[in-house]
């Protein structure tokens, strides 16, 4: 969705992107904190199965979780308002 997004953005006229500006930043900075998000869980899980600091990890596998259910599925509305 995002690479649709850029290709589009990049497409259109001066104005026209300028119009859709915002909810192409935003639809970027959501998919942006969806992949770090999913890196920190990756590590957080490997982290865990090595017994280190277990609390701490889950705490970070939650957090990812609640990011992915909560925030990340915005970014259907922003990619639907710059297309």
């Amino acid at each position: 969705a995002l690479r649709a997004a850029t290709r589009h953005m990049l497409a259109c006229a001066p104005g026209e992107g300028a119009a859709v500006s915002v909810p192409y930043l935003s639809l970027f900075g959501t998919v942006a904190g969806g992949i770090m998000h999913a890196r920190m869980a990756a590590a957080a899980m490997m982290g865990k199965e090595q017994g280190r600091d277990p609390e701490f990890h889950g705490g970070i596998i939650a957090l990812a979780d609640f990011y992915n259910a909560h925030i990340l599925p915005r970014s259907a509305a922003f990619h639907e308002t710059v297309m």
